[in-house]
């Protein structure tokens, strides 16, 4: 078990301890403030009556559920104090409205300002009930972090002022090992190629020596191209990468802007999306794939038989694509080409492309190729909206070309994404640069609300039949 699972455990463990004490604590209060007594003879009688044991359950499941949606386990290791007592406030208090309304106010009561001391009362049972005990496995990780020698390694690659300034910073921190390795950027931009293999090679034996958990970059350099073909170089072993807030005039990207144990680093490999934005988008890409495969059935019947009768071979066409992490999976969708479309090798679809039956024709205009990707939704390989996932094939032809690329492996593909929406499928390496800016620009700006306005044209677009 890792040092973040086993934290993660740890707030487990006391919320699900805190919220079955808020429960018994606020029935019992509530048996005293409402005169229970007339219903029950005994405190004993109405707490634990099988219809409260099952509430108390639902109570429980319901605010774990709050919990993990609003993002609170996701980082179990890194919480301040500060970030503890703002989080679990907001948390409370929007649980405290939900469950007050659900369970209190359908009450019968002979007096309606009893409902704001319940309210109050409420709030002041769960809240310390929740926080003292999160607070007490916040310091302990803090008190572990600051006595655990080397408890986070940092491999810190660069040269020049910016590197010794980093470096001096970081055996500050008690906490904190550092592994530093200096690297000179060439004077000679004919140089580059044999220096990106030099640097290749040092993180690689550095990375498998030092485990790090952590990558910085601290390079001077005035040539902002280089820079980012050192952080792509970084970006395949899925460590955060971060470059201190001096260097950012070099790192020509927007980035997202974050504390590091007080001292502002960039991070070049964190999404803009918030936690409980993740952890939402995480939870709703399950539940509705899970629906619409369900009432998707006799589509996919009527589909698999068309596509069936159509040309000869299988219904669905299975294609390795990478996704999250870097790690390869296989995409599902119903077969649209005859067989051996790509007997000579990789080839993108094109209009009037012969390869393409007639039944793939219609599938492809009203996107109905993908629905077997609800699947792969299910599975967690990708999301109902992301960077649209490729083949490793195109993927070493596009790095060349947007050195960026790497950072939309920091999430999951989607079966729709922006790119789709506003630009369609790219029928060459070109037109899959220019739509991979609209990837780069979900990247940068990821959000619920985005989700949604790419989903609801995607609608628009299947409806009119606008795809190839």
């Amino acid at each position: 078990m890792t040092r973040e699972q086993l934290h993660r455990l740890r707030y487990l463990a006391v919320d699900v301890c805190s919220i079955t004490a808020s429960y018994f604590s606020y029935n019992t209060l509530r048996f005293l403030t409402e005169k229970q007594g007339r219903l029950y003879s005994t405190l004993s009688g109405y707490l634990f009556d099988t219809k409260s044991l099952w509430v108390g359950l639902l109570y429980l499941l319901f605010w774990l559920s709050l919990f993990a949606l609003s993002g609170y386990y996701n980082k179990p290791v890194s919480k301040s104090r500060i970030s503890e007592l703002i989080t679990t406030t907001t948390s409370v208090l929007v649980g405290v409205v939900i469950v007050f309304l659900l369970l209190v106010v359908d009450d019968i009561v002979h007096d309606t300002a009893l409902y704001l001391r319940l309210f109050m009362l409420m709030v002041a049972v769960v809240w310390p009930l929740t926080y003292l005990p999160r607070l007490w496995v916040t310091n302990y990780g803090i008190r572990e972090r600051q006595k655990t020698k080397n408890y986070h390694s940092v491999l810190l690659i660069g040269s020049g002022t910016v590197a010794e300034e980093t470096a001096t910073w970081l055996h500050s921190i008690s906490s904190t090992t550092t592994n530093r390795i200096d690297f000179v950027p060439p004077m000679d931009k004919n140089e580059t190629e044999s220096s990106l293999v030099r640097f290749s090679a040092l993180i690689d034996r550095a990375v498998r020596e030092h485990t790090p958990h952590q990558i910085i970059l601290a390079v001077d350099s005035p040539d902002a191209s280089f820079i980012s073909l050192l952080l792509y170089k970084l970006y395949p072993y899925h460590l955060p990468v971060s470059v201190p807030m001096r260097s950012m005039l070099f790192a020509g990207a927007k980035v997202n802007v974050r504390g590091m144990s007080g001292e502002p680093m960039v991070d070049m490999t964190a999404t803009h999306m918030s936690e409980s934005g993740k952890s939402i988008k995480w939870f709703c890409d399950r539940l509705f794939a899970l629906i619409l495969l369900i009432l998707f059935m006799p589509v996919y019947a009527v589909l698999a038989i068309l596509v069936k009768r159509s040309s000869k071979g299988p219904i669905f066409f299975g294609q390795e694509r990478i996704g999250l992490h870097g790690r390869p999976f296989t995409i599902y969708k119903f077969r649209t080409m005859h067989l051996d479309a790509e007997k000579d090798g990789p080839s993108l679809s094109f209009d009037g492309d012969a390869r393409v039956t007639s039944v793939g024709h219609f599938l492809r205009k009203y996107r109905l190729d993908e629905l077997p990707q609800f699947w792969n939704v299910l599975r967690g390989d990708m999301s109902f909206v992301g960077p649209r996932p490729e083949r490793a094939y195109y993927i070493r032809q596009l790095v060349e070309k947007a050195p960026y690329y790497y950072l939309l492996h920091n999430v999951r593909p989607g079966i729709t994404s922006w790119g789709m929406v506003r630009y369609g499928y790219a029928s060459n390496l070109d037109e899959m640069l220019e739509r991979l800016q609209y990837d780069f620009l979900y990247y940068e700006n990821m959000s619920l609300r985005l989700d949604l306005e790419v989903l609801l044209y995607t609608c628009r677009t299947i409806v009119k039949g606008l795809g190839k």
